[in-house]
């Protein structure tokens, strides 16, 4: 009888636990884990979904009869069904519900629900109990495995660098609370759900938006400092994958690896990936086409620098009114690639072609496979230059509704950003140089601040839509300074 067909169908085998000298609940099935919280796992079960008895009774039936079949790593997913509209995860710990919609990125589906835990458990340094649901969110991965060990060496190398790369007893990285396969081969992990990422912040709502700002791209740049002294590269960092919580949490470890110096097959988010890592500018499109380059810290930081410059857009973007049609064209322009397709309605490029593109934008081109399926072209995406980006970026900040010295220093950041990104790569700053200028553009701007004290126009439309939150961003801790690094070892990679 199949998973799916118990949820409508009581099973009828459940072995007996009398003479175990445990209580029976007060419904017939037996589970690995924990009988006498069963009550309690229904109870919950019932309040969460306003489900009835009988049906609950039934679905947690299937529920038990799966977790006795399931060893630690595995996972099995029950589809929706005539009698619950949402995916259950099971695990030997407890589930997860989730709805049937997605977020999808390159390399698996996230989906966030409640994990119902079916005895106390403590995962990732969070305890999870019967009568406490949590929501937590679970990344699948697209394709099946049917070799190596799924999510679980990332598990381990993410528990071994977290306290080393924590300024505080708040760590900047977050846990993994489980990894699994599931039947079918499809890996499996489970971490904590997050309110925003910083892609979603709304800076409407943020008391000091451009403090704010300097001092999580700060935190991020801390927490990469410590994967890179543990000779780690994140290889897709942007703001999607940073969470935006009382410091930060990075995330999405599944593509992290050890610094590596020679070509191998890249990963990561196309338009962050560093373009130098793909070789010269005639055979950078070539090389990223086959996805063919290096991995290394200063990949790292190319992405991040290109973060900091987006975020700073995406903050103009929501605070200037709208009614400055030239300067959203300036940030449109600047947020928006020119999109080059192949002549004469070719799905792909010819290699000489590419090598054209390549020195005509050096280092600022990126290229985007197509689908020849479905009849969708190549297309390389190019982004403005330097000094195009740091001129339209002074003319956007100075129509920001916030004082002189804060459109200053957000200028300051944003050019800085600017600068790196286009860097070469030896001469781009790694992520401790990085923190030590937020960190004194932070203790600058305060000064400013308390010299002349910030006013905020109230003509911005968003903020005459918007109830504003209180969000105060302080200075980076104290405790983050290049001398806290020395007691993370040191470790030599290929």
């Amino acid at each position: 009888m199949s998973l799916t067909a118990t949820l409508i169908i009581t099973p009828t085998n459940s072995p007996s636990r009398e003479g175990r000298g445990l209580p029976l609940p007060n419904f017939s099935t037996t589970s690995p884990v924990k009988p006498v919280r069963h009550d309690d796992v229904l109870r919950t079960f019932i309040d969460q979904y306003n489900l009835p008895e009988t049906v609950a009774k039934t679905i947690l039936k299937s529920i038990y009869t799966a977790q006795q079949k399931l060893g630690p790593k595995g996972t099995q997913t029950v589809p929706p069904s005539a009698i619950f509209p949402n995916f259950i995860a099971i695990e030997s710990s407890g589930f997860h519900i989730y709805a049937p919609s997605t977020d999808k990125g390159g390399n698996g589906s996230v989906f966030v629900g409640p994990f119902i835990a079916t005895k106390r458990t403590i995962m990732g340094g969070d305890v999870f109990s019967p009568t406490k649901p949590k929501d937590v969110a679970r990344k699948v991965s697209h394709r099946p495995t049917t070799t190596g060990s799924g999510y679980s060496p990332i598990k381990r190398k993410v528990d071994e660098i977290r306290a080393a790369v924590s300024p505080t007893k708040t760590p900047l990285i977050a846990p993994i609370y489980s990894t699994s396969t599931d039947r079918r081969g499809h890996k499996h992990m489970m971490m904590p759900a997050y309110p925003r990422n910083y892609a979603k912040i709304n800076w409407v709502e943020i008391e000091n938006p451009a403090r704010y700002l300097i001092y999580k791209v700060g935190l991020v740049a801390y927490a990469l400092a410590g994967l890179h002294r543990f000779g780690k590269v994140h290889r897709d960092v942007k703001e999607m994958n940073v969470m935006d919580d009382t410091l930060c949490k990075l995330i999405d470890f599944d593509t992290l690896c050890d610094t590596f110096e020679d070509v191998g097959f890249t990963t990561g988010t196309i338009s962050y990936l560093n373009p130098r890592s793909f070789g010269s500018a005639e055979m950078t499109l070539i090389n990223q086409k086959l996805r063919q380059g290096l991995q290394r810290p200063c990949d790292d930081m190319f992405a991040l620098y290109h973060m900091g410059l987006i975020m700073t857009l995406r903050l103009c973007s929501q605070l200037i009114s709208k009614s400055e049609t030239e300067t959203h064209e300036l940030i449109r322009a600047l947020t928006r690639s020119r999109i080059i397709r192949p002549p004469d309605e070719r799905l792909a490029f010819k290699e000489s072609e590419l090598r054209h593109l390549g020195k005509k934008y050096p280092y600022r081109a990126h290229f985007y496979s197509g689908n020849q399926r479905a009849s969708n072209p190549e297309r390389v995406a190019v982004f403005p230059d330097a000094a195009t980006c740091k001129s339209e970026l002074a003319q956007i900040t100075s129509k920001l509704p916030l004082s002189v010295a804060e459109q200053e220093h957000l200028l300051s950041f944003g050019i800085y950003c600017i600068d790196q990104k286009f860097q070469s790569d030896d001469a781009r700053s790694d992520a401790n140089s990085a923190y030590a200028e937020f960190t004194d553009l932070l203790e600058s701007l305060q000064t400013s601040l308390t010299k002349r004290p910030r006013k905020r126009s109230a003509s911005t439309d968003g903020l005459q839509e918007h109830k504003r939150t209180k969000r105060e961003a302080v200075s980076l801790p104290v405790d983050l300074n290049h001398d806290s690094f020395l007691t993370v070892p040191e470790k030599k990679t290929v």
